[in-house]
């Protein structure tokens, strides 16, 4: 709702898109319609999606923040960016699951920090990251060189 008001308030239906999609759908989308304009350019259509994108904010469950964060990164454009909340740094010993399946929500929490470290840390090598603390989390900002 306050989105589609600021889109109106400064007349930017023309160029902004809002997509409501579960993100899982809607980058394996945008892959395929990538790999399909990679291979048959003359006969392929067009995504849903325009790709590259030059602003992708991500609003995911903390569980869900790390891969949505590196799905989102690849279709960023040259010079892109995109906005995410770190996840909650874990606290504690939480223990090793005794079987996958079997993975309690303290472990779940671990498991997802480390695959958002290591998001971190691999798209650090090569691009511009930035934190911003505000009042309940960490904004990091991802610029894509």
């Amino acid at each position: 709702m306050i989105i589609d008001r600021l889109i109106r308030r400064h007349g930017a239906e023309d160029w902004v898109q809002i997509i409501q999609t579960p993100w899982a759908e809607l980058a394996a989308e945008a892959a395929t319609w990538s790999a399909a304009n990679a291979s048959l350019p003359d006969s392929a259509g067009t995504s849903s999606l325009p790709l590259p994108q030059d602003l992708i904010i991500i609003d995911a469950p903390e569980a869900e923040r790390a891969a949505t964060a590196a799905t989102a990164f690849e279709l960023l454009s040259p010079g892109g960016v995109m906005l995410v909340q770190e996840p909650e740094v874990p606290t504690g010993d939480v223990g090793l699951p005794s079987s996958p399946s079997r993975i309690t929500p303290a472990q779940r929490k671990v498991e997802s920090f480390n695959a958002w470290i290591e998001f971190a840390k691999q798209v650090s090598e090569s691009h511009s990251l930035g934190f911003v603390e505000l009042t309940g989390g960490t904004l990091v900002v991802v610029r894509r060189a």
